[in-house]
């Protein structure tokens, strides 16, 4: 049996939950463009947000990434630096 299509899938959707699914897919797009501002701005805005060990990290001028992100970081970053064909093919 086929997967059904994103075009089948959308024709069944409910309106109500249409509307539930771009409410979030906007909030999620807002916050991933907030993150890169937040990156573009720089401690003061972490700071803002209450993020101040990222201030300081920061502010010291450190280029790795924060201890909670390594491991995201070391695992897709990295890896699609190193070999971009090998990430997409497993």
């Amino acid at each position: 049996m086929r997967a059904p299509t994103l075009d089948i899938l959308v024709k069944l959707m409910k309106p109500t939950g249409r509307a539930w699914l771009l409410m979030a897919a906007a909030v999620s797009f807002f916050v991933a463009i907030l993150h890169v501002v937040f990156v573009l701005i720089g401690p003061s805005a972490y700071s803002f947000f209450g993020g101040q060990r990222l201030a300081r990290i920061a502010e010291s001028g450190s280029t790795s990434p924060c201890p909670p992100s390594e491991p995201v970081y070391y695992l897709l970053i990295d890896r699609l630096i190193r070999n971009p064909i090998t990430v997409f093919k497993e």
